[in-house]
């Protein structure tokens, strides 16, 4: 009787760093494999390096918080794949506090492009 092998998962972040097109500051640091919800979870982080940019005028601003927002991205395989991330808040001067733009995602958002 041959024993079946469980599958093996090649899945990597640096794989999905370059799928997604991630440049820094933003990198993949965590996948997690869902088996029961048939999901992947993608997770994105921004490095903290350097200010990031008021969504409204561009100006360089310190940081706030951050709140953590999905996305629906394209199956992986079968499975449902979803992109995580705590994105920044900036303080700026003009506008007050506001969530910054993420490259992966159209503003107001909450659907990768690729998947609409």
């Amino acid at each position: 009787m041959t024993r079946r092998r469980k599958p093996r998962c090649d899945l990597n972040r640096e794989s999905f760093n370059r799928l997604l097109d991630l440049q820094p500051p933003w990198e993949v640091v965590a996948l997690d494999i869902v088996h029961e919800e048939r999901e992947v979870r993608v997770h994105i982080a921004y490095d903290g390096t350097d200010r990031l940019a008021c969504p409204a005028c561009g100006c360089r601003c310190p940081g706030y918080d951050h709140r953590e927002r999905r996305w629906r991205h394209l199956d992986t395989m079968d499975d449902r794949t979803s992109l995580v991330c705590d994105v920044p808040r900036v303080v700026c001067p003009e506008h007050g506090v506001m969530t910054v733009t993420v490259p992966w995602s159209e503003r107001l958002s909450r659907f990768k492009e690729w998947s609409e």
